[in-house]
């Protein structure tokens, strides 16, 4: 989980999140990395965004909300744009 989020968020931040998981508490843990991410407004690939989505899925209770994934969609660099409105 922490592989492909190591270069944006700060590296205090990320390490204290990973911690809960030491305690079984994955989603807070994800939740947590998420939030950092928002918070950071940190540029996200197509990939990891995927990763992201993907992981959500398998954790109980799924981590995030619903508003989290909007927002961490946003944050997605990499994706193809439609032409300007002629």
């Amino acid at each position: 989980m922490a592989t492909f989020l190591q270069g944006g968020c700060q590296r205090k931040k990320r390490l204290s999140a990973l911690e809960y998981v030491d305690f079984n508490e994955c989603p807070l843990a994800f939740g947590i990395l998420c939030d950092h991410l928002c918070d950071e407004n940190v540029p996200l690939s197509v990939r990891e965004f995927a990763q992201i989505v993907a992981l959500k899925a398998r954790l109980p209770n799924g981590g995030v909300g619903a508003l989290s994934l909007i927002y961490l969609a946003r944050l997605v660099v990499d994706t193809p744009t439609a032409p300007p409105p002629r």
